[in-house]
C-alpha cells in the first residue's frame, strides 16, 4: 500500500555563464550540474569578436538532471534565469563587490546585460523570454522557466540573443539602438561580460512512499506495546521479556568487537508502532561492577511512531561506552515520552540519538524529552532529521549534556536538527518551565523547551546546529527565579562559562525568531571565544520581541557581563530578502564589566536591514546592509540524511 504526498519545495541554486564581447573564453564543460536538480549547457558562452549592430545567436540548453529523472518523488522544477555584473575575478566577494559598484572597471567588466536576449523554444509555451535593451535590475529582466515530467517536458532550449550595440556618435541613423544603450566610445575594444544566473525556485514533490500496511477497512496496522521489553545481552543468544506484541520483530546484531556496538532491533516492516504510557524499552548493562556497557537499540518502521507521554526507550551504562539508540521510520512521529541515552559515572561517554522519519512529519509534544547524558567524558549527538518530505516541530526538550568534574573531556554535545525539504518549528514559548527549579551539576536552573547544548565543569561549549528548506521558526520565553537558556542554546558553564556555537540556516526560506530565541551568552575570558551565533536565510530574518518586558531578550545573545568578559560574533545573513529587527528586539554581542570587551555584530542583506529595534553594538559593515545578492541562499550544513550513520529508508 502506499500514501501520496504532494509538497511544494522552494528552493534556489546558482550556476554561471560568462559570456564576453570583443575576446574570446574557450567553452569549458559542456554539461554543468548547477544542483541536483537541473543542468546547463554550455557553462561558457563566447561571442568572440562582434562589430556593433550585429545580432548574434547562442545556444543554451537546460534539463532536469538524470537523478531528478530517475527519482520517484519528483516531477517539476521551476527556474529564474537572472543577469549580474560580470567581476573581473570570479569569487563570492567580487560578484558582491560588481552587484554594489558595477561601474567600478577595475574590478568588474563592463556589463553585457542589457544587450542580452533570452528566448524560449516554445514547446510547451510555459517559459517567459526577455528582449534586448533592458534594466538588468529590473525585474522584468527576468526569464522563467518550467521542466515537469508529468508534461514530457524534461529540457528547455533557449536562444541567447545578442544585439551588439553602437558607440555613440558611430551608430547608423537607421540602428534600432536606444540612445540609453549606446556605448562610450572610450569602451571601444574593451572585454564585456555579464553573468547569467540559473536559479531553481520551486520544485514539486509527488512522493509515493511505502508506508503503512493497512488492514481491510483501510486503517494501518499499528503494534501497539502495553509494557515494558527488556533485551539482556548478557545470555547467548540474547533474550527477550516483556510484552509479546514486540516479540515477532524482534532481532539482534552481535557483528562488534564490543557491547556497545550490539543492537536490539526492532523491524516491524509496514505496521506502525505505539508505545503506550509507562511502558519502556531498553536493553540489559553488560559487564561486572562498576564496569558496565549498554548495546543500542535500533527501530524501524515503514509506517508511524508515536510514543505516548510516560513512555521511554533508553539505555545506560556505567564507566563504558553506551550504543546508539535509531528511530528509523518512514512516515510520521510523535514523541511525547522520553528517549534517553545515558552514561552515568566517572569514564566513557553516551552513544548518538537519532530520530529520523523520510516520508513524514516529527513533532515532539510538551511532555518530550530527547536526552543524551553524560558525564566527565562528555556527551555525543542528538539528531533530529526529515530526511525527504516533512516538517520538524519541537514543543519540548532536546537536551545534550554533561557534568565534568575531572579533565578528561572527549567530546561536547552537538544537536542536530534538518527538514531537509520542509520547515523547523521551535515552541519555547511556555509560560512557565519544563523543568522549573531543576538542580544540575551543583546548580539550579529553569529549563525551557528548545534546543539546549549544555555543559557543567569545563570551558568545551557544544554546538547547535538547525536546517531547514522552508522557514526556521523559533519562539523564545522569558525569565524566571534562576538561571535559564534561550529557546535555541549552547553553553559551558563554570567559573568562566563559554558560549558555542549556534548554525541556522534556512536554504529558501526565512528565519523568525522571537523573545529569547539565540542564545550563546557567556564570559569567554579564556582563549578560544567560540561564542558564534550564524543565523543564513534564503529568503528574509525577522526578529521581534513580542514578550512584556526586557526579560524576554535579547532575541539574539551573544553578549557578556563580568570583569574582563569577551562577547562573541553574530553573523545574519538575509541572501535575497532583507533583516528586520523590530522594536524591542535586540542583537547583542555587547560587553559590559571593568574591561569587558564587546563582540560583532555583522548584518549582510540583499534588500536591506529594518532596524527599529536595538543592534549592540553597531553592525560592523554597514555598506553590506542591502545589495549582496550575488548568492542566492546559504550552503547547506548537509546534503542528505546519507551523511548521518546507519540511515537508509526503512
Amino acid at each position: 500500500m502506499f500514501h501520496h504526498y504532494k509538497k511544494v519545495i522552494l528552493g534556489s541554486a546558482v550556476g554561471v555563464l560568462a559570456i564576453v564581447l570583443f575576446g574570446s573564453i574557450r567553452v569549458g564543460a559542456q554539461n554543468v550540474t548547477i544542483d541536483p536538480n537541473l543542468n546547463v549547457s554550455p557553462n561558457v558562452i563566447s561571442f568572440e569578436t562582434t562589430f556593433p549592430g550585429e545580432v548574434n545567436f547562442r545556444p543554451l540548453t537546460v534539463n532536469l538532471s538524470s537523478e531528478f529523472i530517475q527519482s520517484p518523488i519528483h516531477d517539476d522544477v521551476e527556474y529564474r534565469i537572472v543577469q549580474q555584473t560580470k567581476p573581473r575575478v570570479d569569487t563570492e566577494a567580487e560578484r558582491d563587490y560588481c552587484k554594489q559598484f558595477p561601474n567600478d572597471l577595475s574590478r568588474c567588466y563592463p556589463s553585457l546585460c542589457p544587450y542580452l536576449s533570452k528566448e524560449p523554444d516554445g514547446t510547451p509555451a510555459n517559459d517567459t523570454g526577455v528582449h534586448a535593451f533592458h534594466d538588468p535590475t529590473a525585474s522584468s529582466s527576468i526569464a522563467y522557466g518550467r521542466l515537469a515530467k508529468s508534461d514530457n517536458d524534461t529540457e528547455d532550449n533557449w536562444v541567447i540573443d545578442l544585439h551588439t550595440p553602437c558607440f555613440r556618435g558611430q551608430c547608423d541613423q537607421d540602428n534600432p539602438i536606444p540612445p540609453q544603450y549606446q556605448l562610450d566610445p572610450a569602451l571601444n575594444g574593451e572585454v564585456f561580460g555579464c553573468d547569467l544566473v540559473v536559479e531553481v525556485e520551486r520544485v514539486s514533490y509527488s512522493k509515493d512512499c511505502p508506508l503503512c500496511e493497512l488492514d481491510q477497512s483501510g486503517n494501518p496496522v499499528v503494534v501497539d506495546v502495553s509494557s515494558n521489553v527488556t533485551i539482556d545481552f548478557n545470555q547467548d543468544p540474547p533474550t527477550y521479556s516483556g510484552d509479546p506484541a514486540l516479540l515477532p520483530y524482534f532481532s539482534y546484531d552481535k557483528a562488534s568487537t564490543t557491547p556497545s556496538g550490539w543492537n536490539a532491533i526492532f523491524n516491524l516492516g509496514g505496521k506502525g508502532l505505539h508505545l503506550k504510557p509507562g511502558v519502556k524499552i531498553t536493553t540489559t548493562s553488560v559487564g561486572i561492577g562498576n564496569s558496565k556497557y549498554a548495546p543500542g537499540i535500533i527501530i524501524k518502521s515503514n509506517c508511524t511512531l508515536a510514543a505516548d507521554a510516560g513512555s521511554e526507550i533508553s539505555i545506560k551504562s556505567i564507566n563504558q561506552d553506551a550504543g546508539d539508540i535509531l528511530l528509523n521510520i518512514g512516515n510520521d512521529i510523535t514523541i511525547n515520552g522520553l528517549i534517553r541515552n545515558e552514561q552515568t559515572a566517572s569514564l566513557r561517554r553516551p552513544g548518538n540519538i537519532t530520530v529520523a522519519s523520510w516520508c513524514g512529519d516529527i513533532v515532539q509534544g510538551k511532555t518530550g524529552w530527547l536526552d543524551d547524558s553524560g558525564r566527565h567524558y562528555g556527551a555525543r549527538n542528538i539528531n533530529v532529521l526529515a530526511c525527504d518530505v516533512g516538517d520538524i516541530e519541537i514543543n519540548g526538550l532536546v537536551w545534550g549534556h554533561a557534568t565534568i568534574f575531572s579533565p578528561a573531556l572527549k567530546s561536547s554535545p552537538n544537536i542536530n536538527v534538518s527538514a531537509f525539504n520542509g520547515t523547523v518549528t521551535v515552541n519555547a514559548n511556555t509560560p512557565a518551565p519544563l523543568l522549573n527549579n531543576f538542580g544540575y551539576g551543583g546548580g539550579t536552573y529553569d529549563i525551557w523547551g528548545g534546543l539546549l547544548s549544555l555543559i557543567v565543569g569545563d570551558d568545551a561549549p557544544g554546538a547547535v546546529r538547525v536546517q531547514a528548506h522552508g522557514d526556521i521558526t523559533v519562539r523564545g520565553h522569558g525569565q524566571d527565579n534562576h538561571s535559564s537558556f534561550g529557546a535555541i542554546s549552547a553553553k559551558a558553564r563554570t567559573s568562566d562559562p563559554h558560549g558555542g556555537l549556534i548554525d541556522a540556516r534556512s536554504i529558501a526560506g526565512n528565519i523568525i525568531g522571537t523573545d529569547r530565541a539565540f542564545d550563546v551568552s557567556a564570559r569567554n575570558m579564556h582563549l578560544p571565544n567560540l561564542a558564534h551565533i550564524i543565523l543564513q536565510a534564503g529568503q528574509n530574518i525577522f526578529l521581534s520581541r513580542p514578550g512584556a518586558n526586557n526579560t524576554f531578550g535579547p532575541t539574539v545573545d551573544n553578549s557578556t557581563t563580568g570583569s574582563n568578559s569577551k562577547g562573541g560574533v553574530n553573523d545574519i545573513r538575509g541572501y535575497q530578502g532583507g533583516i528586520t529587527n523590530a522594536v524591542n528586539s535586540i542583537i547583542s554581542a555587547f560587553g559590559s564589566g571593568t574591561g569587558a570587551v564587546s563582540g560583532t555584530n555583522n548584518l549582510q542583506s540583499c534588500a536591506g536591514v529594518v532596524n527599529p529595534g536595538i543592534v549592540t553594538p553597531a553592525d560592523s559593515n554597514p555598506g553590506d546592509d542591502s545589495g549582496s545578492c550575488s548568492s542566492s541562499s546559504p550552503q547547506p550544513l548537509w546534503p542528505d540524511c546519507s551523511v548521518f550513520p546507519g540511515l537508509s529508508m526503512p
